[in-house]
């Protein structure tokens, strides 16, 4: 089943209209919440990656406002902290981008869109390609859709970058 095209709109304009962007995912969700954040950092000017290694969540979570959108990732075997964090968001006005797989249940009512992407197969360890792809996606369309704020963020990266000296040798 396919990503319906006005789900991946919706999900795109709650990203790209963001004050802040929240990236959060825990146990091998956590990883995929790490490379969302890793693209949207580049092209909007405050995103964040929760949880943030040890740290509770209660002094980030309290800074979300209405105006923030979260991105959250939710594969199976959720802790139950997941629900209670997504609620949370719900509460301080934050608008939701839920990816997980199809064991999700009525949770997906609490985010303003859900894609549920299948990770289980015949293999030992879950895959998580689908996810992956579907996140390289919407934050390429997140970064088209702001323009020339985008490219004057990645343009600065790139100065940085030289001036620093990252990459060479």
């Amino acid at each position: 089943e396919g990503v319906a095209v006005e789900e991946a709109r919706l999900a795109v304009r709650i990203l790209a209209d963001a004050g802040s962007v929240w990236t959060i995912g825990f146990r091998n969700s956590y990883a995929l919440a790490l490379y969302a954040r890793e693209l949207l950092v580049h092209v909007k000017p405050d995103v964040r990656l929760l949880p943030v290694p040890g740290q509770t969540l209660a002094e980030d979570l309290a800074a979300l406002a209405p105006g923030d959108a979260v991105l959250m990732v939710g594969f199976r075997r959720r802790p139950p902290v997941f629900a209670k964090t997504l609620r949370v968001a719900n509460e301080a006005g934050a608008r939701v981008v839920l990816l997980a797989d199809p064991s999700l249940g009525d949770l997906a009512d609490e985010a303003a869109v859900t894609f549920r992407c299948l990770g289980r197969g015949a293999n030992l360890f879950d895959s998580y390609v689908a996810p992956m792809s579907l996140l390289n996606y919407l934050c390429a369309e997140v970064a088209l859709a702001l323009g020339e704020t985008a490219r004057t963020k990645l343009r600065r990266s790139e100065q940085l970058h030289d001036a620093f000296g990252d990459f060479g040798f």
